[in-house]
């Protein structure tokens, strides 16, 4: 078996939660360790063991920021599990975030990252390090009502003077309907 059919058979057994996958995540290990990161956190989450299954996934990211050659299947089965695991057990959702907010190699996957990042970092009130979740996205977040809505509450509680942009753009996407966004001819 090939560096690839393992890396499948690795993930459909972790995602099975079963403990035969240990055996194909270890051959994989020899190939590509991030992977078997990747799939070892499938597993311990699918198995109800949200430590280790974090465990796995941070050091998983960890080697994708250096190492641009794993599968990007695989590395966005890690980052929906990262997703997954920030739902379940939201006291882990800090540490997950963190693990999400390097890039990795080459940017590979970045929107993914950053869109699920938002999602579990937006899934409570902007705190006093909001404004990270939000840079994130660059210089311009995406012109959805999450992100307008997040990005303007966040500047509201940290008093940045980007306030009355991000209030406006917040308006000119809520008016989107009212109004057309570019004038018209």
């Amino acid at each position: 078996m090939g560096p690839n059919e393992l890396a499948l058979v690795a993930e459909v057994t972790a995602d099975a939660g079963d403990e035969r996958a240990l055996g194909y995540i270890e051959a994989l290990r020899a190939y590509q360790p991030a992977e078997a990161d990747a799939c070892l956190g499938r597993l311990r989450l699918r198995q109800g063991w949200p430590q280790e299954s974090l465990l796995a996934l941070e050091s998983g990211f960890a080697r994708y920021r250096s190492d641009p050659w794993p599968l990007p299947l695989a590395m966005q089965g890690a980052l929906d599990a990262a997703l997954e695991l920030a739902g379940q057990h939201r006291e882990l959702a800090p540490r997950v975030l963190d693990a999400l907010r390097p890039e990795f190699a080459l940017r590979l996957l970045n929107e993914l990252r950053v869109e699920e990042a938002f999602v579990i970092g937006s899934l409570a009130e902007p705190g006093p390090e909001c404004a990270r979740l939000v840079e994130m996205a660059g210089p311009h977040v995406p012109f959805t009502k999450p992100w307008l809505d997040y990005r303007f509450r966040c500047y509201a509680r940290t008093d940045d003077p980007r306030l009355v942009a991000a209030f406006s753009d917040l308006r000119r996407f809520e008016a989107r309907d009212r109004e057309p966004l570019l004038p018209e001819e």
